[in-house]
């Protein structure tokens, strides 16, 4: 395999891990804006600061038909619904009355006294269903984004920048290599040709040697 052909392998194989790792971002359009979804974990505070820094919000349903959306906004976990328990109410983060819920059976029961928020679950027994939990305990990341087209723009020229960093570091490593390739070649073709001088050399010298010492040996008898 030449050089070239490793390069175009190395290159395509980079590209498809790069292509990877963005999917693991996901957005899911719908007529009321969009969700992106992504597998980070963390708990309410940070994931309503992170949608917020993305021009989004966590996520308020107040319909059966929000409910159903979000469950095919992200793979089969659990996420942080956009509400806070206030003084015994929930108190939504886009401002509007609570019109809807969807709580597990015997829920919610705010058990200990500090499940001020509310799960989202997505699969399994209880899928679709509220619980309300810890705020604290940490879920995979979902947020509603207010200009889904902005965002997404603003999601592939990342990934075209991601991919541009990743090809040059990876040719960067390619060059590298070649380079170390290349100066082990030169220093074992250089040591090559100076054995093979220094052969050379001594060859001529040993008959330098053996027709002096000739020479010598011819003008001794004629003496």
């Amino acid at each position: 395999m030449n050089k070239i052909h490793l390069i175009v392998l190395l290159i395509t194989h980079l590209c498809i891990n790069c292509y990877s790792e963005y999917t693991g971002r996901q957005v899911v359009r719908h007529i009321d804006g969009c969700f992106f979804s992504e597998g980070v974990y963390r708990n309410f505070y940070q994931m309503k600061q992170y949608c917020e820094s993305i021009d989004g919000s966590l996520v308020p349903i107040h319909s059966f038909h929000d409910n159903a959306l979000l469950r095919r906004a992200f793979p089969s976990d659990v996420t942080f619904l956009g509400a806070c328990r206030r003084d015994k109410k929930w108190d939504w983060v886009d401002k509007k009355p609570h019109s809807f819920d969807f709580w597990k059976d015997n829920e919610p029961n705010n058990a200990g006294g500090h499940e001020n928020c509310i799960e989202f679950i997505n699969g399994g027994q209880h899928d679709g269903k509220w619980n309300d939990v810890s705020c604290h305990r940490r879920m995979y990341t979902v947020c509603k984004i207010r200009d889904c087209e902005a965002f997404v723009a603003k999601e592939k020229e990342l990934e075209r920048k991601e991919l541009e960093n990743n090809m040059e570091k990876s040719f960067k490593k390619i060059i590298s290599s070649m380079n170390a390739e290349l100066l082990a070649s030169l220093k074992s073709n250089f040591t090559n040709f100076a054995n093979d001088v220094h052969r050379r050399i001594n060859e001529t010298l040993l008959e330098m040697t053996s027709e002096i010492t000739e020479d010598l040996r011819r003008k001794s008898k004629l003496n």
